[in-house]
């Protein structure tokens, strides 16, 4: 049997904690040895078994977010508190990520670079406008220590005012300057001598502490949201540039900064030429040497930019040059899905940026951090959907936002979701979990098989002005057409084609091969580009698959052996249930990632094709393994075909609430109950326990089967529709976890006679639509996230078990 295949039917059912999905844990309170121990015994029964601390220091935003972490950030005891936590994730064969900074973006460590070492401060561009009277000679201003003059202009005629200039008339001059932000948290990151200090300071302390870690706990460091400032400046750029470009970077300042409309082609190409260079100095500057330091420290460097969910945004108005170019300078690329960028439907297609990125540069993985401010509302179904829509578009990392350190007070509460034991349905998430660890498995299982790139029109965009909106909204477009078609594909941009080699008329880099580059409408494409895409074959476009719904996304990895993956997702508000052409070949399988098994499916080939069936509920994903491996296709067990017997119908419950979850001034209080049922109707549970109720309960019912349990029979409980998840148990054993469409658990009864409960959780929107968090905290400790959070919590109100109830006998069919 091939490896991977091998590995496949190994590891399926409960994969290493390198593909589970990582969970922010913000240290935001003091630190001690038992209570990290007793948060990740927590964090385990929730099926959590990978976590990435993220420290927010007290003076990480001490006026907008209060946080108390103790100790010190980044003093020998934060280490050793670090390493603990560390220690213990070890022990339970846990994977740890490292986070480079004391709240976010990267770059600063928390203050202590700027405090340390003077000059570093961001800067940018600012502007300010005086009157020069006739017969004044113009003296630029003196530089003082967090203001540096550029260059001046007559703001009715455009030209530059040199230094002993004499006015003839009255003057409207703008003179520009290199202005310090004034927030020391934020770094110059395209000055060499930040980046130096920011490594002695993080990833050093870091390295002296775990070491022995690196590369096998402790995969990788994530870089969270590193940035320059929009019209940002640097020491030395002026020279640097003109050394580059041959020109003045100072005669352009205009243009750059919009304050006049660039018309001719060099004040455009100023925009363009002024962006690139920022984006090449911020990755020679920043990204090169982390990346460097984690290659010599056998780890991997990770994480994303900003900004990335909007083309026209992610390209002009942040300084990375191409953004794509920036992402290959991680060895695991990602992008930042917060505020419910992508919600439901499909969404934007900015994933593939940093699965694009991975694959040029010959790696295989690629992450995104989510939730971040995605409200306390959230379902496993939810969390599930937004997983898929990421993984059918090359993501394999999970990296979900968030765990609270601190319990008092308002901290559970500033960055929701946050995940939480004194939240409803937490230890329901081992239902996610596991789903989510067999996603990443799976998608990290050979390489993506892509033919087709779509091309980026950095030229245009960061020229600036309407063009620029125009050539974004095209690329867009574009993007959106190809997903409709079930056309996979990746981002490319002009550095990689410049670098990339053409073998056999395919445009390959890294683990790329492309056949075809799909051109948005643009207006500047570079002639080196032009020519090296004139060899490609330009092939037709192809479809991973074909079917009757733009609302199905499809991806494939290809395997070693030959045999492929093919990832489907229904992005769509209701289920899929169609013939489909996948195009590949072979014995086709179903894995199924809800449950960890590996079924044959029924298929008709046609030629480069097969045929299949789908039922696919909304949201939710089928994974289709074709092979040719008569190994793998004699060691998987043949399903053997089952009849229902009988259905019973189960609709009178007696209730009890058995956890209520509630917000108070000195945090959430939760309250474990053991009241007495009473008979309540499926639906909603509002009559029971009022619309502010966030928490649990339990439903309670028996039957008396027909005949005695049979040893051929199984026996499957379907309870319908939850709002959200439920435990079922079965004569008080525990049976599954419920928590997605059309979920079942298979119970083992003992008798005729069958206790059935079904513990239903709703989640904590409840309450957090109900309670004035700003009558019992000042905004300070409230956070800067709550009213963002509350407008979606108020989407997701809910609780109940609606139904139907059934049990479901089943028997084996005689063959």
């Amino acid at each position: 049997m091939d490896n991977i295949l091998h590995s496949l039917t190994e590891n399926i059912t409960d994969p290493p904690s390198r593909y589970s999905a990582c969970y922010v844990w913000a240290w935001n309170a003091k630190i001690t040895r038992d209570e990290t121990e007793r948060q990740i015994g927590e964090m385990l029964k929730a099926g959590i078994k990978a976590f990435c601390i993220i420290p927010e220091p007290k003076e990480f935003r001490p006026t907008s977010m209060k946080t108390y972490l103790e100790p010190e950030y980044l003093s020998e005891e934060y280490f050793d508190a670090v390493k603990y936590a560390v220690d213990v994730a070890a022990r339970h064969r846990m994977t740890v990520w490292l986070y480079d900074e004391g709240g976010w973006p990267s770059g600063g460590a928390c203050r202590r670079v700027n405090r340390s070492a003077p000059g570093l401060l961001r800067k940018r561009i600012t502007v300010s406008e005086k009157t020069a009277e006739e017969g004044q000679v113009y003296r630029p201003p003196e530089d003082t220590e967090h203001s540096f003059y550029l260059a001046a202009f007559d703001e009715k005629t455009g030209m530059r005012i040199r230094d002993g200039h004499l006015f003839t008339e009255k003057t409207q001059i703008v003179e520009y300057f290199s202005s310090c932000i004034s927030d020391d948290y934020l770094t110059d990151i395209a000055d060499k001598r930040t980046t130096d200090q920011f490594i002695r300071l993080t990833h050093e302390g870091y390295a002296r502490s775990l070491r022995g870690y690196f590369g096998n706990v402790v995969p990788l460091i994530f870089d969270d949201e590193p940035a320059l400032e929009h019209l940002a400046w640097t020491p030395g750029l002026a020279e640097g540039f003109k050394t580059k470009f041959g020109y003045d970077i100072l005669d352009y300042l205009p243009y750059i900064t919009e304050r006049v409309d660039g018309t001719k082609d060099n004040e455009r190409k100023a925009n363009r030429d002024y962006r690139m260079y920022l984006g090449e100095l911020f990755r020679e500057n920043f990204l090169v040497p982390i990346r460097e330091w984690c290659r010599k420290n056998n780890i991997a460097s990770a994480g994303h930019l900003n900004l990335d969910d909007t083309t026209w945004g992610f390209v002009y108005r942040m300084s990375y040059g191409s953004p794509l170019s920036s992402l290959r300078r991680f060895d695991i690329p990602g992008i930042d899905v917060i505020w419910r960028q992508i919600w439901r439907g499909k969404g934007h297609f900015f994933a593939r940026f940093a699965s694009s990125a991975a694959s040029q540069i010959g790696k295989n993985e690629a992450l995104a951090e989510m939730l971040a401010v995605y409200g306390d509302g959230l379902t496993l179904s939810d969390m599930r959907r937004l997983a898929n829509l990421l993984a059918v578009r090359g993501i394999n990392l999970f990296n979900l936002f968030g765990m609270s350190y601190g319990k008092k007070g308002c901290l559970c509460l500033i960055e929701r979701p946050v995940f939480d034991p004194s939240k409803p349905g937490f230890y329901m998430l081992k239902r996610l979990n596991d789903t989510l660890a067999r996603i990443s498995y799976i998608m990290h299982m050979g390489k993506p098989d892509v033919d087709t790139a779509l091309y980026l029109p950095v030229e245009d965009i960061l020229r600036g002005g309407e063009e620029a909106r125009r050539a974004a909204e095209a690329f867009d477009e574009k993007g959106r057409m190809l997903e409709a078609q079930q056309i996979d594909f990746d981002i490319v941009d002009d550095e990689f084609i410049a670098n990339a080699e053409i073998k056999d008329g395919l445009l390959c880099g890294g683990n790329a091969a492309y056949s075809r580059i799909e051109i948005p409408e643009c207006s500047h494409i570079p002639t080196e580009t032009a020519e090296k895409l004139k060899k490609l074959k330009m092939t037709p476009l192809k479809p991973v698959i074909k079917c009757r719904s733009s609302d199905i996304l499809a991806r494939k990895r290809r395997l070693p052996s030959g045999d492929s993956i093919v990832y489907i997702v229904n992005a769509g508000e209701s289920a899929f249930f169609d013939r489909a052409e996948v195009y590949d070949t072979g014995e086709c399988f179903v894995i199924d990632a809800e449950n960890g098994t590996i079924k044959p499916i029924q298929t008709v080939q046609d030629g480069e094709g097969t045929f299949v069936t789908l039922n696919i509920p909304a949201g939710e994903e089928c994974i289709l393994l074709f092979t040719a491996d008569s190994e793998f296709m004699a060691a998987v067990p043949q399903e053997i075909p089952e009849f229902v017997v009988r259905t019973y119908t189960l609709d009178r419950f007696e209730a009890a609430v058995v956890k209520e979850c509630t917000i108070t001034e000195d945090g959430i209080a939760v309250e474990e109950k053991n009241s007495e049922g009473r008979q309540i109707r499926l639906g909603s549970w509002h009559e029971l326990v009022g619309p502010a109720f966030s928490g649990e309960v339990i439903y309670r019912t028996k039957i008396l089967l027909d005949d005695m349990p049979s040893p051929d029979s199984r026996y499957i409980l379907d309870p319908g529709k939850i709002e959200y998840a439920a435990e079922i148990y079965a004569d008080r054993e525990f049976c599954g976890i419920c928590g997605f469409d059309n979920d079942t658990v298979e119970i083992f009864p003992r008798g005729r006679e069958i206790e059935i409960e079904i513990k239903t959780a709703n989640t904590f929107a409840n309450q957090c639509v109900s309670v004035d968090l700003f009558a019992l905290w000042d905004a300070a400790s409230v956070g800067p996230y709550h009213l963002r959070s509350i407008e979606f919590e108020k989407e997701s109100k809910g609780g109940g078990l609606f139904g139907p109830v059934r049990l479901i006998e089943k028997k084996r069919r005689p063959v």
